[in-house]
């Protein structure tokens, strides 16, 4: 089997976290990122940058959260006739139930949307996630 060699290349990343008590129960968190992807193939080649929001809000035993997020990947050259951009936009939020546990881990259920928009009709998707799990703190 012959290996493809198209996708190797180098990625750079940087990114910055705010976190933020703002009371004793309430939490927010605001993150920027920014990406290069240098693929050997043009083709392959993006470049995205983006950002997100996280709340969370203790009530006693319950933690409710709600997280959004927005980021843009670009790409130099064309795919398929138009050269590639997505908006890639999620919102997600759930909740903790402290009050409850099963082997010291309490159950947690989280809901997610999330939008791809883009030029590529392969990458233009969306998605709806429904999580149930359980969490233990450490």
């Amino acid at each position: 089997m012959q290996r493809s060699t198209a996708l190797d290349g180098t990625s750079y990343t940087v990114s910055a976290a705010l976190e933020r008590a703002l009371r004793p129960s309430l939490f927010l968190r605001t993150s920027v990122f920014g990406n290069r992807y240098q693929a050997r193939s043009a083709a392959f080649t993006t470049t995205s940058a983006g950002v997100t929001m996280l709340l969370t809000k203790d009530f006693g035993p319950v933690s409710l959260y709600g997280q959004t997020s927005f980021s843009r990947l670009s790409t130099p050259t064309s795919v398929l006739g138009d050269r590639r951009r997505d908006d890639r936009v999620e919102l997600g939020g759930g909740l903790s139930v402290r009050r409850f546990r099963f082997l010291g881990a309490s159950p947690v259920v989280r809901l997610t949307r999330v939008l791809n928009l883009s030029t590529a009709v392969l990458y233009d998707t969306s998605r709806t996630r429904f999580e149930m799990a359980l969490s233990r703190p450490f």
